[in-house]
């Protein structure tokens, strides 16, 4: 398993509608398929979790901090520089 993680994923058409690919991982790690729900929390960024798991400010501070670090392990990897906000 591999989370945390960062993809990037292109924006598709679904009808009349547009669409993200989920992360593989993301969804084994939470057991989730075809026709599950997920809850979207968004403004400057969307968060995706799925329907009925809790979630804290404690919770959104940690996952921030693990993100956080993400991105400077993979700044430092691609050689980029500049400090995650």
């Amino acid at each position: 398993m591999k989370l945390p993680g960062k993809v990037e994923r292109s924006i598709l058409r679904a009808g009349g509608s547009k669409t993200v690919v989920l992360p593989p991982d993301w969804l084994r790690y939470y057991g989730l398929g075809l026709g599950d729900s997920v809850e979207m929390i968004y403004d400057g960024l969307v968060i995706i979790k799925p329907v009925g798991l809790p979630l804290t400010s404690e919770d959104l501070e940690v996952e921030v901090e693990r993100l956080k670090r993400l991105i400077v392990m993979r700044q430092g990897q691609e050689g980029g520089g500049g400090e995650a906000r």
